[in-house]
């Protein structure tokens, strides 16, 4: 076996920081390299940061990839009540793009859209008709209104399925029992509030963004290894 003395002894520790709500992470690594000197123990080291970063959005209309928006919106909640409504209606319409549950997913929100913000086409026959509303406040309510103006549209497009999406905290109850009652009429009236929002828009975040930072890191490291200790595996000093 060869002798490994005068090696130095190399070490690396590593800490991984994320958070599952909007995959932010941070990645520390410390290496330290302890090796005699003229009879005394001398340690170097050196410390890498790394940390994911978020681009930088106008927050009246960011722009950008669904997974980068939704990384932004989760990480700045307030931004649900602060875009612009239009804004909001194409997000939505692109949430609903990302399902993959649709055929087809048109915006047609304009001054004029008799309550109709977004289309879902399913098929040739079914499409489901979608209101978006942006409420201001966070612990607003959607009130029975805003079912009423939606079942009016569907009345007069002749259609049976519909969705409001809101950015309110709740729906009334009477926003809930008018669109129970659609239901047991023969229509299907979907309440999707922020909260539901929140929770489509989580799918479209990236899974384990880290991930490829934290194998570059492993490759370098083994580089860092194989410069004192060659093909010696048995003597990899351990990841902490």
């Amino acid at each position: 076996m060869e002798d490994n003395a005068g090696w130095p002894d190399l070490r690396a520790i590593q800490r991984l920081d994320f958070c599952l709500r909007c995959r932010y992470w941070r990645v520390n690594e410390l290496r330290t390299e302890a090796r005699d000197v003229g009879a005394q123990l001398r340690d170097d080291y050196s410390l890498t940061t790394l940390s994911s970063k978020l681009r930088t959005f106008d927050e009246a209309a960011p722009e950008g990839t669904l997974g980068e928006v939704a990384q932004w919106f989760r990480r700045h909640p307030r931004l649900y009540n602060t875009v612009s409504p239009t804004y909001l209606e194409k997000l939505v319409a692109r949430v609903f793009t990302n399902s993959g549950q649709y055929v087809e997913v048109q915006h047609v929100g304009r001054p004029d859209d008799g309550g109709v913000d977004v289309v879902l086409v399913e098929s040739e026959s079914r499409s489901w008709l979608v209101q978006v509303k942006r409420r201001e406040h966070a612990k607003s309510s959607e009130p029975v209104s805003t079912i009423r103006n939606l079942l009016g549209a569907m009345i007069l497009q002749e259609s049976h399925l519909g969705i409001v999406v809101s950015t309110a905290d709740h729906f009334t109850f009477r926003a809930r029992e008018s669109a129970a009652r659609a239901n047991s009429l023969g229509f299907k009236v979907d309440l999707l509030d922020r909260k539901a929002l929140d929770a489509m828009l989580a799918r479209a975040l990236p899974v384990e963004p880290w991930r490829q930072v934290l194998g570059d890191l492993h490759e370098h490291r083994q580089e860092w290894f194989w410069d004192y200790y060659g093909d010696s595996s048995n003597s990899l000093p351990p990841l902490q």
